[in-house]
């Protein structure tokens, strides 16, 4: 019965130090990390197709393309539809405007 519980102990001794050194053996997985880039201002001219003064949006059309951009109720004082403007965004974001 001695041999048996001695065996078993060393048994037990030799499976518990094996995964010990597997476990220490092991990577834990990398964190992929977002990089947050800024979106750069973006200098252009164009006349005021629609304001949306509820909203705070502003339509603009700069060549052949019209621009739906998130405003501030502040920048748009002044500003009428039709009016020729010169205007800076970023993204999709009106950062300033100003009748030309």
């Amino acid at each position: 019965m001695k041999k048996l519980a001695f065996i078993m102990a060393v048994v037990m001794m030799f499976a518990f130090s094996a995964g010990v050194s597997m476990a220490a053996g092991k990577v834990a997985p990398k964190v992929a990390h977002k990089t947050v880039t800024m979106a750069k201002v973006v200098s252009m001219s164009g006349e005021v197709v629609k304001i949306n003064y509820n909203n705070d949006r502003i339509i603009i059309k700069a060549g052949d393309k019209e621009y739906n951009l998130k405003t501030q109720a502040k920048l748009l004082a002044g500003i009428e539809k039709g009016e020729k403007v010169n205007f800076e965004m970023s993204g999709r974001t009106l950062k300033s405007i100003s009748k030309m």
